[in-house]
């Protein structure tokens, strides 16, 4: 029961050693260098999955933040190492 729920959020999960739920999203990788990690993980900082649910959105808020604020520091530090896909993702900006 608790699984089917868990689905509707894409990113939330239990680690098998914890009761914890946890936020885990992988890192683009061309942030993987600035980043220090292919996984940004983070806790919700509750077993109870009703509890979850209702912190997701603001807790996947913070992930994507570091990710973006990763993302605009790669196009200040590196500019001369941007791909097109990039190039294209900042002038959409």
């Amino acid at each position: 029961m608790e699984k089917d729920l868990a689905k509707k959020q894409r990113y939330m999960m239990v680690p098998k050693r914890s009761s914890h739920w946890i936020i885990r999203k992988r890192v683009p990788k061309e942030l993987v260098g600035i980043l220090g990690s292919t996984f940004i993980q983070e806790t919700i900082g509750t077993s109870d999955l009703m509890v979850a649910n209702q912190r997701y959105s603001r807790v996947l808020l913070s992930v994507d933040t570091r990710i973006e604020t990763a993302r605009k520091q790669l196009v200040f530090e590196h500019p001369k190492s941007l791909r097109d896909v990039d190039i294209r993702w900042v002038a959409r900006k």
